[in-house]
């Protein structure tokens, strides 16, 4: 019987998932998926930290900062004030909003391209699987 070599082949898949979604979201909305995801965070968390920001989307405090830096750029987030006045919050701004509204289909077709062809039990056991490795890896609370 073959090795079955999960860790390479979840990397490899991961690999050719991001490079994929990078390629649609650039064509289709003109931001990246990196920063799309942001925006879904935002949506869902308003005045939400660039702390869980960043622990949301499992990224490091300069590529947080870098993320939100661009999308203020792009005029997609606007910065404010916490109770705390250290304390800097995200808001989503009109533009990200309609932005947001032409992803939704973008994000059903992504879905429906990586489960097409599987019953509905098998992606219940890829999903307990997947959910799997990121609570074996400490990452529990990542998981959405």
């Amino acid at each position: 019987m073959a090795k079955r070599r999960f860790y390479h082949l979840i990397n490899v898949a991961r690999q050719a998932l991001n490079r994929h979604a990078a390629r649609e979201c650039q064509a289709a909305l003109g931001i990246t998926a990196v920063q799309l995801g942001a925006l879904f965070v935002i949506a869902d968390q308003p005045d939400c930290t660039q702390r869980e920001l960043g622990r949301t989307l499992a990224l490091g405090e300069s590529a947080v900062t870098g993320l939100v830096g661009r999308l203020v750029e792009q005029e997609l987030v606007t910065r404010g004030r916490g109770e705390d006045a250290r304390v800097r919050t995200l808001r989503l701004s009109p533009k990200a909003r309609g932005l947001l509204g032409r992803a939704a289909p973008l994000m059903k077709r992504f879905n429906d391209e990586l489960t097409e062809g599987f019953a509905r039990h098998e992606l219940d056991l890829v999903e307990r699987f997947l959910r799997g490795i990121v609570e074996r890896c400490g990452e529990s609370e990542v998981v959405g």
